[in-house]
């Protein structure tokens, strides 16, 4: 799965999200604004990580709908 969403080296960490961290849109200047393969491999790894989320890993339920905010 990781490997699929371009992060196969990244670290593992032991809490999901920092709840104090305050994520932003995008704004109209940034580049990603618009562009179809950013919006739908953003939105394919969150419905990726749906599954594991419901059935194994409940404490990604938090980071999942925090940053599925962000999918519009």
């Amino acid at each position: 799965m990781l490997k699929s969403v371009g992060m196969s080296n990244c670290n593992p960490i032991a809490t999901t999200i920092d709840p104090n961290v305050k994520l932003m849109p995008l704004t109209d200047s940034d580049p990603h604004i618009g562009n179809v393969k950013f919006r739908c491999d953003y939105l394919s790894g969150l419905r990726k990580l749906i599954y594991p989320t419901v059935t194994t890993c409940p404490n990604l339920v938090y980071a999942i709908q925090h940053l599925s905010q962000f999918s519009i």
